[in-house]
């Protein structure tokens, strides 16, 4: 051996002495008390996350802490994880609020289900992290307040908040980390309220929010604006929240095959899952939030063009001073959640060829009838054609406890002249002839479309979802205003006739194009140019 290579090996000896003797002498010192040993993983806690839960958890800032070192702080404040059914994205939350209660000591962090049946059961959220810190000591779980509690003074809180009214309940509490697992049953009013207890409570963590779901229910929509449309996933994006805020968000896309252990549990998974309808395929199988099971017009509404098909809505037009108007109301005060809009006014054009067309809109809150009243008539004025009647919802033709007049009374007493008719009661009636409309006519056009400017209706009609219990209904807890007053309206009209036209308004462009056919026409062949089918 050469005498590098003897002094090199009685050096490495050394030091192994030296480390031996320091870790001996740390935990002295904090058997004293005279040191604090930095936060970290219990040996017990065998919990390790599969690939896509890492990028999940790197996201958060929690990966350095399962790899020995301090966490990060998060990506950005609001992380999106999911998509697909079967994912792991519970387990991928659990294990993020789990090692946060370790790596920050004193924390709180919020896990939240919609329903409290939710947590519970064999594979609820409680199970699992039974499950998950089966023998490791320090951690207590308290059945009757659903939380863990930890040596380090740590507590993760299992919560729910089923109805718009539950949410006050969370009031004094604050949360360092805040989980919403099934996102989307959430509706936004309860998360917009929620979100103001995520703040640090300790020195150390970084406040923010994770978010796992499927598409689909009632916060699809909200969901989607926040985490789909809002730009490509795997990137730090801004959104605009529905309460009008500006948020950085970020989406991490799974399915079933990036989560191996259900595969190895359950092969016949995938199966199980592709077997199911076409929308819940999309849906759960593939993560699509194009399309969304659960929700009632997904199978009718276009949100973009498909093919040749025309989208749902298109872009605003010059409105023919010949096309008559029509204008529906759905009458509200008060909002039962803070960015609900319970009064709608719709106004509708109807081409002479039979294709109706939402072309403008008012939607607010707050506002009595005379605001209200106020606000249809400058709506309506911007528009040279004539309204031929107004239709009101139900509430509007019922007598006030006060005694006194309707709300239709009030629109149409003179000084207001703003007559309304009392609607069709058909409910379930008035979702078919929704459907009717939304169908394409023989030229491959929907025989209903909305203006882009109708973002209020835009936005809620491809969100509304199926009532649990009754599926030929909406669920009557989602905000649902504009789309009541539509199917008002619709009853008032005839079913829509399937004729070849094109009743848009052409450009100067398609115009000239249609002059030359005309003129390549054979002779006694343009003998039809003054029918309305030609």
């Amino acid at each position: 051996m050469s005498i590098l290579a003897s002094e090199t090996a009685t050096l490495d000896t050394e030091l192994d002495r030296l480390r031996t003797e320091l870790t001996q002498l740390q935990q002295e010192a904090a058997r004293r008390g005279l040191i604090v040993t930095p936060p970290h993983l219990p040996p017990e806690f065998s919990w390790r996350p599969q690939p896509k839960q890492t990028r999940f958890l790197e996201a958060c800032g929690m990966l350095p802490f399962f790899e020995g070192a301090r966490p990060r702080e998060p990506i950005c404040r609001f992380i999106g994880f999911g998509g697909a059914a079967g994912s792991s994205k519970t387990h991928g939350a659990l294990g993020l609020l789990l090692a946060a209660c370790y790596a920050f000591p004193g924390c709180s962090v919020g896990y939240f289900r919609r329903k409290f049946p939710e947590l519970e059961g064999a594979d609820g959220a409680i199970e699992q992290t039974r499950q998950m810190l089966l023998g490791v000591p320090g951690a207590k779980y308290n059945s009757t307040h659903h939380r863990w509690l930890f040596d380090n003074g740590s507590a993760l809180f299992f919560c729910h908040c089923q109805y718009d009214a539950n949410k006050r309940d969370y009031q004094s509490q604050q949360f360092d980390i805040i989980n919403f697992d099934e996102a989307t049953h959430f509706t936004w009013s309860i998360i917009d309220y929620l979100l103001t207890r995520n703040r640090a409570t300790v020195e150390g963590p970084w406040a923010f929010a994770a978010f796992e779901s499927n598409p689909g229910n009632i916060g699809h929509s909200w969901f989607r604006q926040l985490f789909i449309d809002s730009g490509n996933a795997t990137e730090v994006n801004l959104a605009t929240t529905p309460s009008g805020a500006i948020e950085p968000t970020w989406f991490l896309p799974a399915t079933v095959e990036d989560n191996p252990k259900q595969l190895e549990r359950d092969p016949d998974y995938i199966r199980k899952l592709e077997s199911r309808d076409p929308d819940t395929v999309r849906a759960l199988r593939w993560g699509d939030w194009d399309i969304a099971a659960g929700l009632f017009f997904a199978r009718s509404w276009r949100a973009v063009a498909r093919g040749e098909a025309e989208p749902h809505v298109i872009p605003d037009f010059a409105v023919p001073a010949h096309w008559p108007l029509y204008g529906s109301v759905d009458y509200g005060h008060h909002p039962r959640t803070p960015d609900e809009k319970p009064f709608v006014y719709g106004l509708y054009a109807q081409s002479e060829f039979g294709r109706i067309y939402r072309i403008d809109e008012v939607a607010a809150a707050h506002w009595d009838a005379l605001r209200q009243i106020a606000a249809i008539k400058e709506l309506e004025a911007r528009y040279p054609g004539v309204v031929r009647y107004r239709v009101g919802c139900p509430s509007m033709f019922v007598s006030q406890q006060a005694g006194g007049p309707t709300i239709a009374a009030i629109y149409g007493a003179p000084g207001n002249d703003l007559a309304v008719t009392a609607p069709h009661t058909d409910r379930i009636g008035g979702w078919e002839r929704c459907r009717l409309w939304l169908a394409d006519g023989p030229d491959g056009r929907p025989m209903f479309q909305s203006f882009a400017r109708c973002k209020h209706f835009n936005r809620q009609v491809p969100a509304v979802p199926v009532d649990e219990h009754r599926r030929d209904d909406i669920d009557r807890d989602a905000e649902d205003h504009a789309v009541e007053e539509w199917s008002h309206l619709l009853l008032t009209r005839p079913p829509p006739a399937r004729r070849l036209l094109d009743d848009r308004p052409k450009t100067e462009e398609e115009l000239e194009d249609e002059e030359a056919r005309k003129r390549e026409r054979e002779p006694g062949l343009d003998s039809h140019r003054g029918s309305p089918y030609y």
